[in-house]
């Protein structure tokens, strides 16, 4: 359904199954894995942040993300994704790209990320040179500033609660 200018769209994420939301500009995945699953992402380069909603992952047999809320940057080939220890739910956003890139990962503890407060909740960001993810929390009863942008573009997903678009 179109609201404007905005796509809306329900998700329901059943066990071991992935969403893909965009593509362009702008790559943007929700997978849900349970204990032990795994995804294989095939011929997926360019520089990526996977975002852990809920439990544990391994990304690329090398990088271990183990607290919700804590983030993997990470440029080059993105290959798998294990979940460990319990069911998990996280988020792959990027700028798919063929070209090789030479950025080091760098695992993002929840504390590290940039936290900007508002009048009605607040925002805290995981920003890159071309984008930014944001995790948006709105008080109930509350709602924010109307939101309109010639040059930006951008995804919103509602994992937890309802929302009322005016």
């Amino acid at each position: 359904m179109n609201y404007g200018k905005n796509l809306v769209q329900a998700v329901n994420l059943a066990e071991n199954s992935s969403v893909q939301l965009s593509t362009e500009p702008y790559y943007y995945s929700l997978h849900k894995l349970t204990t032990n699953g795994e995804i294989i992402f095939s011929h997926l380069k360019g520089r990526f942040k996977v975002y852990l909603v809920q439990g544990s992952l391994t990304v690329n047999d090398k990088y271990r993300l183990g607290h919700e809320g804590a983030a993997l940057s990470l440029s080059g080939e993105l290959k798998k994704i294990n979940s460990f220890q319990s069911a998990s739910i996280f988020l792959v956003v990027g700028i798919v790209d063929s070209a090789e890139l030479t950025l080091e990962p760098v695992t993002h503890s929840p504390q590290s990320l940039k936290t900007v407060n508002k009048p009605w909740g607040y925002e805290i960001w995981l920003p890159d040179e071309k984008y930014c993810l944001k995790k948006i929390i709105i008080k109930q009863g509350h709602r924010t500033s109307l939101q309109y942008h010639q040059k930006k573009r951008e995804t919103n997903l509602i994992y937890q609660g309802r929302v009322r678009l005016h």
